[in-house]
């Protein structure tokens, strides 16, 4: 706040280069309703069409910018971790008010919305994930998270696999080599362990401060309306796929274009 005389005014900038100061850099991938294959926009989903990697959840992603953000408020964990990241299941998450941009470039506002994605822009920090799969007929697979290392394959029959069975494709796992194939006995692919890396991020789930005005003097123009920074709850990635999961199993819910259904010879 800036007291001047009578008139105390909030400068919006002091928050500003405390997040920056203590945050973190994140890329912030804004959200959209899924278009991919649709013929009508009652449509939920087209399982027949090519799987798009930047499609996930039912949206469609395009990168926003860079970004800096404080989290808070950690439900699993409530020790403060010092540098302003925090081993967040749940957070509270408050962005700088612009993207990050080139000193001769106009700042560009931040807006978050449910569904919005937030990696950090350090793309060498990984979380490893342990996951059943199964082969699929195309030869590709598509995992949980994108893949961007695999650490270790190993299928129903005992048979492990190597680097030179597969390569990371599109985040998925293609084919190359020895291949887990069809079990005879149910006409499905062969089911299979996988341990792989991927990169962590989080979901914006709700905005708690969507709006938030202040109102300050302004010399020029008088008194001036000055929208402050979002806030919003953002969850990591593993948490909204099982709530996803969870709302999936009370009835059909719109999801991504995915590839073919797990271990199976057909679109899902």
């Amino acid at each position: 706040m800036v007291f001047k005389g009578s008139q105390v005014n909030f400068d919006p900038t002091i928050l500003d280069k405390t997040i920056v100061s203590k945050g973190i850099r994140f890329v912030h991938w804004i959200a959209l309703h899924s278009p991919i294959g649709l013929i009508d926009k009652y449509d939920s989903r087209r399982p027949d069409v090519e799987v798009d990697s930047l499609t996930s959840n039912g949206r469609f992603y395009i990168r926003g910018g860079v970004l800096t953000g404080l989290m808070s408020g950690n439900t699993k964990d409530a020790r403060a971790i010092e540098g302003g990241i925090m081993h967040s299941a749940v957070a509270q998450f408050t962005p700088t008010r612009f993207y990050e941009c080139a000193y001769n470039q106009e700042p560009q506002r931040i807006y978050l919305s449910v569904f919005d994605k937030l990696y950090l822009e350090q793309e060498d920090i990984l979380v490893s994930r342990d996951e059943l799969a199964a082969f699929n007929e195309d030869g590709w697979d598509r995992l949980d998270f994108p893949v961007v290392q695999v650490q270790a394959i190993v299928d129903s029959n005992g048979i492990r696999y190597d680097s030179n069975d597969y390569q990371v494709e599109k985040g998925g796992l293609r084919w190359v080599g020895n291949r887990p194939g069809v079990n005879p006995n149910t006409g499905k692919g062969v089911v299979y362990s996988i341990r792989y890396r991927y990169r962590p991020h989080w979901y914006v789930e709700r905005l708690l401060h969507e709006l938030r005005l202040v109102s300050r003097e302004d010399p020029v123009s008088g008194k001036a309306v000055i929208p402050l920074n979002q806030s919003c709850i953002v969850n990591r990635e593993y948490v909204f796929l099982n709530k996803q999961r969870a709302e999936e199993a009370d009835g059909p819910q719109p999801q991504a274009v995915r590839g073919p259904e797990d271990g199976g010879f057909g679109a899902k």
